[in-house]
């Protein structure tokens, strides 16, 4: 799907890398890998690297929160280790966009010359579609359109669907890892389900076909689960 659009690809090959930047960044304070990542992601597409931007500051608080049990993400026993790690997630934050900065500045002046304005999307607050039509995109053989009216891209392999409960269900896994799990798949489902925030995701416009364009996030962490 995201072939359709292959200048967004850049993206979903360096969420990974991203994502394990900021793992860094919280245990070990190392920030080299997460700045020249995201500022690479940015770098190649501002549109979806606005996205992983949400991404990133989601991910930071489910991952920290989620792994703070025994000193897991504080090996070196940093005293006031949450707002450190925060002052440090922020401040390397900027510094990669301000590294893409030649791209952000330059796409903005661009956008302002009409782009912004291109939809005039409805920001009454309603329920996209239903919780079962959701689960579906799940399963093989469900792709149905990259029109206004298709649901989000989410299908991962059958093998991803059948492990995910296993990793609910398995006592390696503390309940509280288990809990911020599901919250993080939660705020992505409710973030394609509900039409103002699915907007806010989009750069405040509806998109004209392919929907749900930060869905491989949701993709991507079923199969971390897995």
């Amino acid at each position: 799907i995201q072939q359709h659009n292959t200048m967004w690809i850049d993206a979903v090959m360096w969420l990974p890398l991203i994502t394990l930047g900021i793992e860094n960044l919280i245990k070990h304070g190392k920030f080299k890998l997460y700045v020249v990542a995201l500022a690479i992601a940015v770098y190649s597409n501002f549109y979806i690297g606005y996205m992983l931007c949400f991404y990133c500051v989601i991910y930071f608080f489910i991952y920290y929160f989620g792994s703070s049990a025994k000193f897991r993400n504080n090996p070196m026993r940093e005293k006031f280790h949450f707002f450190r790690s925060l002052g440090r997630f922020a401040g390397y934050s900027a510094l990669a966009l301000g590294i893409a900065a030649v791209i952000i500045l330059g796409a903005y002046y661009s956008l302002n010359f009409g782009k912004t304005t291109f939809t005039d999307p409805s920001w009454e607050f309603q329920w996209k579609f239903d919780l079962m039509d959701f689960f579906y995109k799940l399963l093989p053989a469900s792709y149905d359109t990259v029109r206004y009216e298709g649901l989000p891209f989410v299908y991962c392999g059958v093998l991803t669907i059948l492990l995910v409960p296993a990793y609910f269900a398995s006592k390696k896994y503390t309940v509280r890892e288990k809990i911020f799990s599901a919250l993080f798949l939660l705020i992505f489902f409710f973030s394609f389900s509900i039409n103002v925030v699915d907007l806010v995701w989009h750069g405040f416009q509806k998109p004209q076909w392919l929907n749900y364009r930060y869905s491989f996030m949701f993709s991507f962490y079923l199969c971390v689960l897995a």
